[in-house]
């Protein structure tokens, strides 16, 4: 219970961080997709694209279909890495309570008192959301 708490915690503050670095590989990937298709300016300081066979000469892409491909691969993107991290997630979070339960058996086999095995599972549970 704590450890699902934890869990969704963790993920709400690294979600932050995914939308940071999903809006930056936007940028690039429309800043890319414009150079290789010819939009913007050819007296940009700008030398990465110093070599004509990185461009495309017959294909021409304008500001507002560059936005819309860059949006796409973005949202693409993290849709894909959304979904990873999730079952990365639940996974961890599964572990952590599966070792919690073997806390609980084993303490069962020892024939704790239920006072004991309370104090245990809490400490379990304590070490679980630290290692999340």
């Amino acid at each position: 219970v704590d450890v699902d708490y934890a869990e969704e915690e963790k993920i709400e503050i690294n979600d932050s961080m995914l939308v940071s670095a999903v809006r930056t590989m936007e940028d690039n990937a429309k800043f890319y997709l414009g150079r290789v298709f010819g939009f913007g300016s050819d007296d940009d300081d700008d030398d990465d694209f110093e070599d004509s066979s990185e461009t495309s000469e017959d294909v021409k892409l304008t500001e507002e279909q560059l936005d819309l491909i860059a949006k796409k691969i973005s949202e693409r993107l993290e849709t894909d890495v959304r979904k990873e991290f999730r079952a990365k997630a639940d996974a961890i979070t599964e572990e952590k309570v599966e070792e919690i339960e073997q806390v609980v058996e084993e303490d069962r086999d020892a024939e704790m008192d239920a006072h004991e095995i309370v104090e245990d599972v809490a400490e379990a549970e304590h070490m679980a959301v630290e290692d999340l």
